[in-house]
């Protein structure tokens, strides 16, 4: 909860996770707090990690585990679409990534696409649209990253300091077209729908 001004305010003493698993139960418990009408998963390199970790030093245990059921996303009522894929929702394809990397990688998979596309694993925030020869627009999109700067173990910290931390929230029209925003995170604060919101 927040105002203009004003400060988040837990209506209960926040849960300390005992590992990202449970961590990430609390926050898909939250979103489902919302009541959304479509939710979609999808796994990127990170969830990837799990299922590579096992066929590696486990392979009987390879069927056992995997990301959907740690998160029950079918009990959730989640479409999961797998790493190295895509899904679309309107006139939108929607994907962790596709290959490319960098500040300017939502311009370049917009270019690969030729269409809609939004994408995430590049922990950047860019949004670029371009016209095409029959008048039709196209964009490109990247929302940035959620997470903690100082439990990054893969990355040197420099690095991830560049990174943007945000989300993008979007309008999607009956036509199938969707009008993205997207929200950057800086200094604790974020503005959604003229509302600042703070998360100190």
């Amino acid at each position: 909860k927040g105002g203009m001004g004003g400060g988040i305010e837990p209506e209960a003493p926040l849960e300390i996770p005992k590992n990202e698993v449970d961590a990430a139960n609390i926050g898909l418990d939250d979103l489902d707090s919302l009541g959304c009408g479509i939710k979609m998963f999808f796994e990127g390199n990170h969830e990837r990690r799990l299922a590579t970790l096992i066929a590696d030093k486990c392979p009987a245990l390879f069927d056992m585990f995997d990301f959907a059921s740690l998160l029950r996303l079918k009990e959730r009522d989640y479409s999961v679409t797998p790493y190295m894929q895509h899904a679309r929702l309107g006139k939108v394809n929607i994907t962790h990534g596709i290959r490319q990397v960098g500040e300017f990688a939502h311009t370049k998979a917009r270019q690969e696409y030729n269409g809609n596309v939004i994408h995430g694993h590049t922990h950047w925030m860019g949004l670029n649209y371009r016209g095409d020869a029959q008048g039709e627009a196209h964009f490109g999109a990247s929302m940035g990253w959620l997470g903690d700067v100082n439990l990054i173990d893969y990355a040197h910290k420099q690095e991830a300091l560049r990174w943007q931390m945000g989300f993008g929230v979007g309008r999607l029209c009956d036509d199938g077209m969707l009008f993205l925003q997207p929200v950057p995170i800086v200094k604790n604060r974020c503005c959604v729908d003229g509302r600042i919101f703070s998360l100190e």
